[in-house]
This record gives structure tokens, sequence and C-alpha cells, in this order.
């Protein structure tokens, strides 16, 4: 979407898996742009040189020492503590495109960069609701957010629902970041943290969600659902989301009010009330056959809207999570592909 279009982006930390890839694909439908993706102390930096129209792939499987991953992702141990190194930046002179792809054979997703609107102060989490636990995998299955900070001596405070807790045992984290460092906080996959609060004194910006979730069919899938957040201030109350191709139950809206008694409207009907980060788990009828199925949604006060679902019809599929944008335009009224 045009709205992720940018010449800055901040990509989050992603918990990495053993023998993970990551990858920034960069594109752009404009003339010819000079491209730079870095980390805090330039340790990694590539220059690209993106042409109109031919996307370019960097991959980073090289597991980096005392990191323990690749750059761009963050290994389970080094959770809950200030990290240099570990999240991505990218600079343009031109308008570009930028995609985080988590390349392994067990677990894949992406993350569209939002560029300079995923920057703010106030941030409520995204996460799949319809989850269990699941048999122990080669490296554990985890909730996470992850932060990265902009500027110098950046407060941030993380507040879980009441009675989640990471898995250091807390249920609310303030820590202060320089500017680059990144902090990601890890929750067992069984516990339901969506609406949990990000608030920073400079601005950050957070990518939120599961790197491994079992859903909660009785199926034994497993996969990586997360994306990266907009701050509060630029959502909206009305959303167009159309139907995933997840079988009966499994494709749905988490959708979360930032307002007290927020009213939630699908197609004009009312669906309920809500407060303000208390999720509203939203299913979408039918099955399969009803893939593309329009579903309008309204509030009566800005919410985030996450759209859960799959691009195969198996009968007990993995699913995916992204945050859906609002209608309405934040500058721009053009769409690419």
């Amino acid at each position: 979407m045009y709205g992720q279009l940018d010449t800055a982006f901040y990509l989050p930390p992603i918990p990495e898996w053993l023998d993970q890839n990551q990858e920034i694909t960069l594109s752009t439908p404009f003339p010819d742009a000079e491209v730079v993706v870095f980390n805090s102390d330039s340790t990694y930096f590539q220059t690209v040189n993106l042409l109109q129209g031919v996307p370019q792939t960097l991959t980073l499987s090289s597991q980096i020492t005392n990191l323990w991953s690749t750059y761009g992702a963050i290994s389970l141990p080094k959770a809950h503590q200030p990290m240099n190194r570990t999240a991505l930046f990218v600079r343009s002179n031109r308008d570009i495109m930028v995609t985080q792809r988590v390349n392994h054979v067990f677990n894949q997703d992406l993350v569209t960069g939002k560029g300079t609107r995923a920057l703010g102060t106030a941030f409520l989490a995204g996460n799949q609701t319809k989850i269990v636990a699941a048999n122990p995998a080669p490296e554990a299955a985890m909730g996470f957010i992850s932060v990265v900070a902009t500027e110098p001596n950046t407060t941030v405070v993380i507040t879980l629902p009441p009675g989640i807790l990471n898995t250091a045992g807390a249920n609310q984290m303030t820590f202060s970041l320089q500017a680059w460092q990144s902090y990601t906080t890890t929750i067992a996959e069984n516990f339901q943290f969506a609406g949990a609060s990000i608030v920073a004194d400079k601005p950050i910006a957070v990518t939120t969600g599961g790197n491994h979730y079992k859903q909660n069919s009785g199926a034994p899938s497993q996969d990586g659902g997360f994306d990266q957040l907009v701050p509060e201030d630029l959502l909206g109350s009305e959303y167009m989301i159309a139907r995933g191709i997840a079988p009966t139950g499994l494709d749905y809206l988490v959708v979360i009010p930032t307002v007290d008694s927020t009213e939630i409207k699908i197609n004009g009907v009312v669906q309920g009330y809500w407060n303000r980060a208390s999720p509203a788990t939203i299913t979408f009828a039918g099955n399969q056959a009803n893939v593309g199925d329009l579903a309008q949604l309204e509030a009566s006060a800005p919410v985030y809207c996450f759209h859960i679902t799959t691009g195969s019809n198996q009968f007990q599929p993995e699913l995916g999570m992204s945050l859906v944008p609002p209608i309405g335009c934040t500058g721009s009224r053009a769409v690419y592909a």
C-alpha cells in the first residue's frame, strides 16, 4: 500500500529459530533509488542501487558472534535486555517499499515495513487469540513484543494484560534505550497478550505477535504470525476486510479499542461494546468456499484491526496475522503491488 512507501524504515528484531534466515526485500515504483540497509554500529551495512520495478532481496544467514542470531533477529536467550546491533534500518533517496521475511523450513512470515508511520509513543499490541500450548519444538514457540528506539535516553514501559507474565516473570517492564537499541520481551505461547500497552517518551517502532503458534482446532500445525504496528494516533474507525481461505472458525479479526465502551459493527450489525485494550475476537462466517467475502468494520472510536487467516485450503491450516490499514488516506492516493 502506498502508505508503506517511505524513505526511512525501522525494523525491530524478530525472535529467531536455529538455522533461520532473514530476508529484506526492497522495491520501488519510482525511478531508480539509492538505498542503504544497516544496523546500529554499521557492522552490517549494505548499499543497493534499486531499479524501478525490479525488487532486490538481501539475505542475512550468518550467525553473529555474541548475538547467537542473524542481524535483524534476536535469539530467545537474549530477550528482556537492551540490545545493540540486532535491529535493522533502511534509508533511501526515493520512496521505496520494504518487507522483512523470516525464512525457515518450519516457520515463515512477512513483516511489511511501515516507514516513518511506524514511529510513535503509544501502541497496543496485536496477537492471535485462538491459540493453545503445543508439544515442545526444537526451539520454544513464543509470543513477543519487540521495540527499537530512535533517540537517546528513551524510556519505554510495556504493560501486559492483568495476570499475564512474560518469560522472566514480569507483568510490567520499564527500561531505557539509546538510539538504535532494541528490546524484546517474550511471552509463553498460551498466554494471551493482545492489548498490551507499549508507551515511550520518545518515538519508537514496535513489532508484535508470535513466532510459532498452534491454533486451537486440534491440528498439530504451527506457524508465525506478527506484524509491525502503527501508533494509536494513526488508527481509524472503519476497515474493509476480505475473508481468507481458512476453515470454519479460523478466519477471524482481533479488534482492539483505544477508548472505553467502543461500539463495534460488522456490516452494520452491532457486535457489542468493548473497553480500551480489551480485544474483540470476531470470526468470519463460512469456510474455504467463502474466500473473498467482505466485512465492513465500523467502530465508534479508533481501533486496531488484525486479520488472522491463511493462504492454504488445508482442513487444519497454519495461520498468519497482519495489521489491517483503515479506510482513509495518510497522504497518498495510489496503490502498488
